[in-house]
């Protein structure tokens, strides 16, 4: 359960920006970490909160495969348009045949993200690091895990196809989440469905970036890291203002 009274928003001119490109028909990425099973329900509840319910209602998860299949996920998964894809980490395991349907599965994933795009008006939330974050060895805190590039780049070619003759423009936007006391992940990074968990009330916390234009970060090679950058610098940022004074 969120504690509301502790729960914050930053970035709110940010998110202003994001209702007004979609209304041009444009779409939005949010690159975000992603820290528990919660966070959409969490992105859409105080976005509503804060006055934008039809951003929530219209957001696009791409998650994880367990969305679908882990009983503590699911609850938090009613209610929300996904598009659940296998992360490399799991693309490996199970039989051959196994191996096929989890590959098929994510073309089909990326063929509907294509269309989406092409048809334009559409915000997607997408975690690049494939899992939850963890905590530091050398800190104990929480902080966001390292973006997988290959996934901001496959966005990225994704948004490139879909602007061609005059398609919609795709607008990349980075959002640091900080979720993680709600539903604490496990230690192990690849935990099993039905893993041991724990619940509690805690405060939340959102903070939107501004756009960052991919061209003057670099294109397709060095935009990765900087948006991942951007987004450690939005947590960092969301610490050091907010954090104590809960």
């Amino acid at each position: 359960m969120i504690k509301w009274r502790h729960a914050r928003v930053e970035g709110l001119e940010n998110v202003q920006r994001i209702k007004e490109i979609l209304g041009k028909g444009e779409n939005v990425v949010l690159m975000a970490n992603h820290q528990t099973e919660a966070d959409p329900q969490v992105l859409s509840l105080l976005l509503q909160r804060e006055g934008y319910e039809e951003l929530a209602e219209k957001c696009i998860f791409v998650a994880g495969h367990k969305v679908t299949t882990d009983r503590l996920a699911i609850p938090f998964s009613k209610g929300r348009y996904l598009l659940s894809i296998y992360s490399k980490k799991y693309l490996d395991e199970g039989s051959e045949e196994e191996q096929e349907a989890k590959a098929d599965r994510n073309k089909k994933t990326v063929t509907e993200m294509q269309r989406l795009m092409k048809e334009g008006g559409h915000i997607f939330w997408v975690a690049p690091s494939g899992g939850r974050d963890r905590r530091l060895e050398a800190t104990s805190r929480f902080a966001p895990a390292k973006f997988d590039e290959s996934s901001v780049g496959l966005f990225l070619l994704l948004a490139q196809k879909a602007a061609r003759g005059d398609g919609p423009k795709t607008h990349f936007m980075p959002l640091a989440m900080w979720t993680h006391r709600l539903v604490p992940p496990p230690e192990d990074a690849k935990a099993s469905v039905g893993e041991s968990r724990s619940a509690q009330r805690a405060a939340v916390a959102l903070n939107f970036g501004e756009e960052l234009d991919v061209a003057k970060h670099g294109g397709r090679k060095k935009y990765p890291k900087a948006i991942e950058k951007r987004v450690n610098e939005l947590y960092a940022s969301w610490h050091r203002k907010i954090l104590r004074k809960i």
